[in-house]
């Protein structure tokens, strides 16, 4: 069994000021700077936003889209006016579905919620990963976009997307963010090799297309299943239609990077508009395309080589044909060559 050491917990207090926030807003009382300034300097909103590299300038969105959300149900103009913004209806519907996401909460502090987490995620991770001594992560739960993420700090949930994805699975969608953080906790212990600058870039998307591939594995079968409540089902489903476009620009732009044909693929934000949704939809495409090959246990021992992870793809795409676009052998060597670089065994 893995390493762990230190309580597990799951903290609220951020949540506990977020609706604080609402009952003052919702009542016509006045909200102050203060108000605000408490609600993000909790630790869960603190550290989301520091770790997400949220600006002064978003925060200030979400204090008035959170704003409107309180009042649309009381304010005709204001809900024809935010009818259509995505991020407005979110947050309203959090807030009508308070009491229930109250109790899912709640629920969740009573049970082995980690336990649940760790079952799933370990399906993804080898014994060394499993074994290896690690933090418990704190699980913080917060209300600011229909999202979760994870990182060194912890694991960062949306209570109603909790909600919504534990109806197929319980802790299905956050063992995925289990598994980004053993991942984190046991990279930062790796030594990291010095990466050149043409490179950064591409280094940057290729662990980003690996290591949401993978993870994906860990909960999309469940998040993306009749049974899930998820919003954004329909739209992920879509955005996986064009991952093969996706994976052909990768292979496209690792060519013209081996042949130093062009300066704008040094950089990330370049390599951000090629690997679609920061990596999911690529990364899962590909996943899927290695475990229907029957490559799940060279997946799991490789999963924190993201190179291998494009070579298991593309011994899975060679051997079906015309399924799936395989990378050049031009693609594959310069990956060769970024493995021998950057690869610390």
């Amino acid at each position: 069994m893995a390493c762990w050491f230190g309580p597990s917990q799951i903290n609220t207090k951020s949540l506990d000021a977020y609706w604080e926030i609402t009952k003052k807003i919702k009542s016509g009382e006045l909200v102050t700077e203060q108000d605000w300034e408490t609600l993000l300097a909790s630790d869960g909103y603190r550290l989301y936003i520091k770790n997400n590299g949220i600006d002064v300038s978003t925060v200030n969105i979400f204090k008035e889209k959170l704003t409107a959300a309180c009042l649309l149900e009381e304010n005709d103009s204001l809900s024809a006016l935010y009818k259509k913004d995505r991020w407005v209806q979110q947050l309203a519907r959090t807030i009508s579905l308070q009491s229930e996401t109250t109790e899912h909460v709640d629920k969740l502090q009573t049970m082995s919620y980690l336990d649940s987490m760790k079952v799933l995620a370990y399906k993804y991770l080898p014994v060394r990963l499993i074994q290896f001594e690690y933090q418990d992560p704190t699980i913080y739960f917060l209300v600011f976009d229909y999202d979760g993420s994870a990182n060194i700090d912890g694991i960062f949930m949306n209570p109603l997307l909790s909600f919504d994805l534990d109806q197929p699975k319980i802790g299905a969608f956050a063992a995925h963010e289990l598994h980004h953080f053993i991942m984190d906790q046991y990279s930062k212990n790796q030594h990291q090799s010095h990466i050149d600058s043409t490179d950064r870039g591409a280094i940057w998307a290729i662990k980003n297309v690996a290591n949401e591939g993978i993870a994906n594995m860990v909960d999309k079968k469940y998040v993306l299943s009749e049974a899930s409540n998820y919003q954004d089902k329909e739209w992920y489903l879509e955005k996986l239609k064009v991952a093969p476009k996706s994976v052909e620009e990768i292979n496209s732009s690792l060519e013209k990077l081996s042949s130093f044909a062009d300066s704008k693929l040094y950089g990330a934000g370049y390599w951000q508009g090629v690997i679609l949704g920061n990596g999911h939809f690529p990364g899962y495409f590909m996943a899927c395309a290695i475990e229907d090959a029957g490559f799940h246990e060279e997946l799991k021992q490789t999963v924190d080589n993201p190179f291998q992870f494009f070579f298991l793809y593309n011994k899975a795409a060679r051997s079906a044909g015309n399924k799936y676009p395989v990378f050049s052998d031009q693609a594959i060597s310069l990956l060769r060559d970024f493995e021998k670089k950057y690869f610390v065994k």
